[in-house]
Order: C-alpha cells, then structure tokens, then sequence
C-alpha cells in the first residue's frame, strides 16, 4: 500500500485584498401581492404594489399576447398554450410572446441592482402547468442564454417561493426606464393554469463574507488530505463554501471541513478554499496550504484481509473505473431511459434494439441513465464525452440539458455544483445505419487522453478504487461479476443481445451481466492482490474452462486465484439456491432434503477440475467451499460421490464462512413486536454487538475452525462485519419505524465503537483459528437494505469511516499469521546438481549459502514480484546474505556454478521474518 506523508506550507496574506464589492442598505424596492386583481392582456395592475419611493412604474404588471390571464383565488392567474406530446420550452416561449413583464424606473436617485434579489410565490394548478419561470430584462435582447436566471417550481397544490439574484455587476446606476420579463414555460398541454401570489424585487446583498481563516491540511491516514478552516462571517449569511485545488474549482461543501480524496503519491497540491453567501458574492481566498505526498512502499502480500468490492451500478457511491459509462443502466427510451427495452408495454426488446456488445443496433436510438440522482463523482468540474460514428447525442443532467453535438464526436460539459437530485444520461438521438454510434466514453476531461488507450490497465481504473483498497491481500469480485441471480451462462457469442453471454471488455457497459474476467485479471495484476473469482451457477463447462484460460494466461504468477462456484447457495433469497435444489434432485431425488447443498458441492468440484485441467502451477489455485456461517457444512464436507476421489473436502483447499454481526437485530421479533433496536439506544445497540460478537460470532468460528483442522483445511471469511439492516421493521408498527431504525443503525455504524468493534471482531477471528478475512464491502450509502460499505462514499475520509479505519488499523498492528508455505529444514540439500546448503530457513537477520564442492558460484536474491534485491559472485565456497533489511515475506534464491558451462540455475525458496 501506498503511504502518504503531507508537508503544509501555509501561506498568510498580509494584506486583506478587497473583492471590489462594496456593502448597501438592503431594501424592498416592489412588493406585489396581486389581492384583487383580475389579469387582462396589456392592463396595469400597480394597484396592488407597493413601491420604494426611489422606484415607480411606468408600466405596471401585464400579460403578453402569448399568455392569457384567468381569475385564480384573487391571485395573478395565467395559462399558456403548451404541447400536446412535449414539454414547452424557452425558445418556444420567447417565439411566442409567453411572458409577464413590468417596467420601471428610478425616481432621482441612481439604481444599484446587482445582486438584486426576486422573489416569486407561485402556485401551479396542476402537474402540466408551467414550470420554469425565467427572467430576463430589456438590457440584453430577449433571446435564450441571455436570462439573468430560471426559477423552477415542481411541487403542484401549493404556494412555492422560489428566489433568484440579478448578476453582481452590469446593473449599477440604472437611471433609464428598465423593463423586467418572466417568461414562464415547461407546461404541458394547454389550459393548465398557475398563478403568482406574490412578487418582490429588493436591492442586492453586495458584501462579500470575510475570507476563510487558518485552513490547514493534515493527512489522518496513509491516503487522503483533510482541509479544516474557521468559518467566515457575513452580513446575510454563508451558504457554502468553495474547494480550490491549485486554483481551480474541486468541489464545494456547506461546512468548514473537507476531506479532499486520494492523491497520487510524489505530486505537490496548493488548496484554497472561498466562501460564498446568499446572493453569489464571493469572498477572497483563504492561505493557501501546499501539500507534498511521499510515497513508501508497503507490500500487500503480508496484509491479512481481503475486500469485496461493491458491485457496479449506476446509483453506486463508488466509481471504479474512469469510462462511466461502464456503470450505465440499461438502453431505454429516447426521453424515459427508465424504460428499458425489454418487450414490456408495447416496447421493443433488447435483441430488437441493443448489438452483442451492448451497444445499439445501427439506426436505433435510446438513452441510458449513466449515474443516478446524486451520486456524481464530482460536481462543477468538466466532462467529456467521446465517441465514434455519426450520431446526434446529448447530455442531460437533473432532466437539463447541459449537452448536445451531432456527428462531432465529443462534447464536453459541467455538472452544475447545484444539481441536488437527479440522474446523468446520455441521449442517442439519432444514429446512421451505416456508421453507428460506438466506442463511447465518459469521463472527467482530465482523463480524455485515457481515450487513446483503454485496454491500458492505467487508464481503465478510477485512481480512488486503487488508492482505498491496495493495502488489502485479495479482492473478492463477487459483486463485481453480478453473481447473484446470474443469468448468465454461456462464453461469448456474437449476433442479438443475449444475456445469457459473459460480457466482453470492449461492451458499452459492464453493469448489466458482471465485468469481464480480463479487467478484473488487470485489477489484480496492477495492485498486485490476489482475486477470489465467483463464477455464475449457470456457467456452462466451455465457460468455466475459457475463464480459466485467461486467469492462467494473464495473471501474475506471483499471486494465486481463489475460486469460489456462485454466492451462498444456502441462502433462499438467492436464484442459485433454488437452482441447486431443483438440479440435486435429478441425483439425489425430491425426498433428500440435503440435495441443494450435495449438488453445490457436485458443481463446485466440478469447476475445481475444469481449472485444475488449464492452470499451468496447481499451486496458484485456491479452491474454496463457502456456507452459512451459523450453518452445518460437514452435510457436503463429507460427501462421497463417483464424480470424485473420496470425500468432497479432499477436493478444495479452503472453508469459508461469513460471520457477521448483530444480525439479530435485522428481524421482526417475537411475535411482530419488531426489531429490539427500535427500543434500544445508540450505545445499547453498540453493547449488543459486543456481546454478539464475544458468543455467537466465537462460536461460530471456533466450530469452523475445527472443522477446517479436522479436515486439513483452512478457515476463510468470504464476507463478514455488521449486519444492521433497517428494512425489516415489523409492518404492524407505525410506518415511520423503518425510518427509526435507519437513523440508529447510521448512528451506530458513524459512531467511533464501531471502530473498536471491528478490531475486537477481526482479534477474535484471528485468535479462533481464522485465516484470510474478506470484509463487506467496500463502499456503500446508509440505506434500510443495510450499511455494508467500509466507506459511504469514495473519497470519505478514514477519520470519518471507522469502520474503514478499523481495518487499516488491523492490518497495520498484524501482518498474515497463515503463509501456510513449505519451510526447509537446515539438512535439506537444496540443490542436488551442486551440493548447496541454504540456512537458517526461515531467515531472520541472516541468511547462509554454501557449497562444499566448489567454492566458485553465483548467488541473486529476488523478491516474489521479480525484483533484484542481493546478487553476489561467490570464489570462497560460502556467503552470509544479511536479511535485518529485507521485509517479511517469501524470497527466491538463484544458485548458478561459474565453473560449469551449463546455463541451469537452481532457484531456492525462502522465507525471511
């Protein structure tokens, strides 16, 4: 793993450096509350304003010739013509003439409106009535992109009080008649009326805050940098506050805290950071702080635990790979990307729409949710979206159009800072059938040169993914492969969609049918951890055997593969246990309770021996059995068959379970009394993991621990950690305890304990006879379907994730108890060509090579990933290789004779502690 150390050089202004805006009295210049008034085309209706007696009308309140004014509840009432299919919009609006407007002037004295501030109160009718209410004035002509700024209002029923600020210059000393236009657009159908209940124009906010005091940079683990500040004050008050990384915009944020991600290590990084108020204004820049990351070098090879990764989807809070579109949903619909093609409602199916590759068919069009809601990686920052082939595409964020080219091949655009909640998509809205849209790409724009080359391990992989989780030994890719339910069956084919068919690495996407086994052998090879491959209960026998092919062609031969046949095949909410039962009974029969988990072990083996029959190093392959934890797995352990030699265990390597938990408190209770949580405290829920973790967890482990030593076995945890799920809340209480239950248990995982329960949790496994521990999962929100995520979100800090920082904690304070490698005894003779004794083994702070026979011979010391750390020519017959240095691990010694012609080395395997 990657450690980073931080140097801060903190730079102090001297002088506080005006932004040039200047404070005034913030005053009403026009109230309007419309009481009374009846709209009518072109008519006054400044009987119901009060003005600033600095301002007055020169005309008042008036309805253009596109917008037809109705008496709603003695409110300003209006309707416009709006589509029959579509949505209207603002260029329809301006064509035409859909519009309210005023004019006014100042009464002597010079109008200073920057900043100035609007207040709507509207009131939509109904779904269809207007929605967006954008507001230009006569300084610039009436044409879209000249708005000052749209106002939206998508609740219905009720009065919504939306705000907007003129632009903080270009409005000073207004002194000529100004006219003011809110074109109102967005409705459906016609007829759908709204009205505005209430309208006020008042001076601007034109004092900025002060600017950010003392930030300061500290790194509270080997990864990330946290930025902390004093709040900066104001007149009206801070709304947030901007994240400079050397001088452009990072990110933004609503405290005065911020934990900057993961940088790549020897790079130097300056931050800033600006405070912005209510009306836009913006304050000078805080010290910079300059960051120096250093990088130290950690072997993995010596950590004891294993991550799952989460699994890849478009609602995902983490991103792993550059191109997201690889965790795009399904083709759907032009405009409704949620209806996936799938034959459903009149609607085309896949094969009809969608290529082999995932990409769509030449000439047909659709549209994909590419992440959803709010879950972009970072927000204000530029994208880019690539492509080839002649296509009209466009990009659409919150249902806003942000960009759109045809036949360019790349757009680049900006998720605005102010999207709260709304899905990203990417639009296909037309298509040749002859030079289809294809190899598509979206990314941050600092990534576009990844384009180029994206077979390139480097350019594939989000570098967060690789900085969270390179101090970990093995990467479960359970998630990763969409094992679940997996309908997947068959190696790759060509034609019609078909998702039966593995996914291949050049598809559009990745998310629907698991990734493919050579980006995951690419993940492995470049953090160098070793991957526990979880392969789909359907899979066919030319399935098993091309994956692999692949694995034993492409991985490391310095790591082993783990593999596993599906996920959990005891548990009943899962496809594959049913599919067990149902097949076992075409072998055991329907009467065999016990068939489900004889026919897992059937398959199991039999993936075992497909690839045992490709894998060049036997030694590389970990076969692995995994069942419930709480389980009896001596049911198939034990099991004799003719598909194999003796028992079921004899065939695997390693016993797997999940110990997770408090699990106890998921259920519904005694009797629908619901889950005792909801009638427990933060800290009572906390104490009952503890005790949870003292009895059952140590049962359970014990247990397995013998029954792994009794059958020459190691004890794996192919997942484990809390177990707090909310949704299960009994139904026959209040509907709100789901939501009781979520806050205790995010309350419970975000509290510090959780911290120490996990070391206390991972201390007892390793105390009962455990091995290899895969924790779930990597990252993850708060949800009522449970918190599994070590992380909430990618680039969260390790001081804020305890559950993360336990782990790191963990692995820092133990290195792997279980090489369970060969050792050599001192008598050995490790090479019999020339006699070689190599002592003591394992090595400590030194390491002897000698040869009786001949005293001239060569000795190279090399580490398990080929690197050269001791080489040395040999004339007096023997060598003392100080090892104090060296790190823990195991080692290869190449023993070559000078004298002898022959090329043969002898190669030596060593452990050095």
């Amino acid at each position: 793993m990657k450690s980073i150390k931080i140097i801060v050089a903190t730079i102090v202004m001297s002088l506080f450096v005006s932004t040039g805006l200047y404070s005034q009295e913030i005053k009403v210049l026009i109230e309007s509350d419309f009481t009374g008034s009846y709209p009518g085309t072109i008519s006054n209706w400044n009987n119901t304003s009060t003005l600033d007696n600095s301002i007055e009308f020169t005309q008042g309140w008036t309805c253009a010739d596109g917008v037809f004014g109705e008496l709603i509840n003695n409110a300003f009432g209006f309707y416009v013509n709006g589509g029959s299919y579509n949505r209207t919009t603002l260029a329809q609006a301006i064509t035409n003439n859909q519009y309210l407007s005023i004019k006014f002037k100042s009464t002597g004295d010079l109008l200073n409106l920057n900043r100035a501030e609007v207040l709507l109160g509207v009131n939509r009718i109904g779904y269809h009535s207007p929605k967006k209410y954008a507001v230009f004035t006569d300084k610039s002509p009436f044409i879209e992109g000249n708005e000052l700024f749209v106002l939206s209002v998508d609740n219905s029923g009720t009065v919504t009080e939306v705000k907007g600020n003129f632009p903080g210059e270009g409005f000073e000393n207004v002194t000529d008649e100004m006219q003011m236009r809110v074109y109102v657009y967005d409705a459906f159908y016609s007829r759908h009326a709204s009205s505005i209940e209430s309208f006020k124009l008042s001076t601007g906010d034109l004092e900025a805050p002060s600017a950010p005091l003392n930030l300061t940079a500290v790194a509270p683990n080997s990864y990330s940098v946290f930025l902390n500040w004093e709040e900066s004050t104001d007149n009206v008050e801070v709304v947030k506050y901007n994240i400079y990384e050397n001088d452009v915009l990072l990110s933004s944020t609503t405290q005065n805290s911020f934990s900057a991600g993961v940088y790549i290590a020897n790079t130097t990084v300056m931050f800033g950071v600006k405070a912005i108020d209510k009306a836009g204004n913006v304050s000078d820049v805080s010290n910079n702080v300059t960051v120096v990351t250093t990088e130290v070098i950690n072997d993995n090879e010596r950590s004891p635990l294993g991550i799952n990764l989460s699994g890849i989807a478009d609602f995902s809070t983490e991103h792993q790979f550059i191109n997201l579109l690889k965790q795009a949903r399904f083709w759907g619909s032009v405009d409704a990307p949620w209806n996936h093609f799938d034959g459903t409602n009149g609607r085309p199916t896949a094969a009809e729409m969608v290529a082999s590759n995932g990409y769509l068919k030449p000439g047909k069009t659709g549209s994909v949710i590419v992440l959803a809601n709010d879950t972009w990686p970072t927000k204000g920052v530029d994208y880019v979206c690539l492509w080839e082939g002649d296509a009209t595409v466009e990009i659409y964020a919150a249902d806003k159009r942000i960009g759109e080219v045809s036949n360019s091949g790349r757009i680049v655009f900006t998720v605005p800072n102010d999207v709260v909640y709304g899905s990203l998509q990417l639009k296909v809205r037309s298509n040749s059938s002859t030079n289809p849209f294809k190899n598509a790409w979206l990314s941050e724009l600092q990534f576009e040169e990844n384009y180029k080359d994206q077979q390139n391990p480097d350019n594939i992989f989000n570098p967060v993914l690789i900085s969270n989780w390179e101090a970990f030994k093995t990467i479960r890719f359970m998630d990763w492969m969409a094992t679940n339910d997996s309908e997947v069956s068959d190696w790759r084919n060509t034609g019609n969609y078909e998702e039966t068919a593995a996914s291949g690495i050049n598809d559009f996407a990745w998310a629907w049918k698991g990734v493919p086994v050579e980006v995951m052998v690419k993940l492995s090879n470049k953090m160098n951890v070793e991957p526990w491959f979880c392969l789909p209960h359907l899979a066919t026998d030319e399935y098993i055997t091309e994956f692999a092919t692949i694995v034993n062609r492409d991985l490391k031969p310095n790591l082993k593969s783990y593999i596993e046949y599906s996920n959990e095949c005891w548990n009943w909410q899962f496809q594959q246990t049913h599919y067990c039962l149902n097949e076992g009974a075409n072998v055991w029969g329907e009467n065999d309770n016990l068939r489900y988990a004889k026919y897992y072990a059937k398959q199991s083996i039999n993936m075992f021996n497909k690839f045992y029959d490709v894998f060049t190093d036997k030694n590389k392959l970990v076969r692995v059995f995994s069942w419930q934890a709480a389980g009896n797995s001596t049911i198939f352990l034990d099991l004799e068959h003719g598909d194999w030699s003796g028992k079921a265990y004899t065939q695997a390597d390693v016993i797997a379970i999940a110990p997770y938990f408090a699990g106890d408190l998921d259920g519904r209770g005694d009797y629908g009394t619901g889950s005792p949580a909801l009638h427990m405290s933060v800290d009572e829920i906390l104490d009952h993991c503890e005790e949870y973790i003292k009895n059952e967890n140590t049962t359970w482990m014990t247990t397995y621990s013998k029954v792994a030593t009794d059958r020459n076995l190691s004890l794996c945890g192919y997942e484990g950690g809390q177990h707090l799920v909310a949704d299960r809340a009994d139904l026959s209480l209040p509907n709100d305890s789901t939501a009781i239950l979520l806050d205790k248990f995010t309350q419970a995982n975000d509290h510090p304990r959780m911290k120490d329960l996990y070391i206390q949790y991972l201390n007892m496994w390793k105390d009962n006879g455990g091995e290899l521990f895969c924790n779930f999962s990597s990252v993850g929100p708060h949800s009522k379907y449970g918190q599994w995520g070590a992380k909430v979100y990618e680039n969260q800090s390790r001081i804020d994730a305890p559950k993360y920082d336990a782990l790191l904690t963990f692995m820092e304070n133990n290195e792997i108890w279980f090489p369970k490698e060969a050792t050599l005894d001192y008598e050995e003779v490790i090479a019999d060509k020339y006699n070689v004794s190599v002592y003591p083994i394992p090595a400590k702070d030194y390491l002897i090579v000698e040869n009786p026979i001949s005293n001239v011979f060569s000795v190279a010391l090399f580490d398990m990933i080929g690197n050269l750390v001791f080489q040395k020519e040999v004339y007096n017959g023997k060598v003392d290789i100080s090892t104090s240095a060296y790190k823990k691990g195991i080692y290869f010694l190449s023993i070559k004779s000078i004298l002898n012609s022959s090329n043969k080395t002898d190669f030596v395997k060593v452990i050095i502690e």
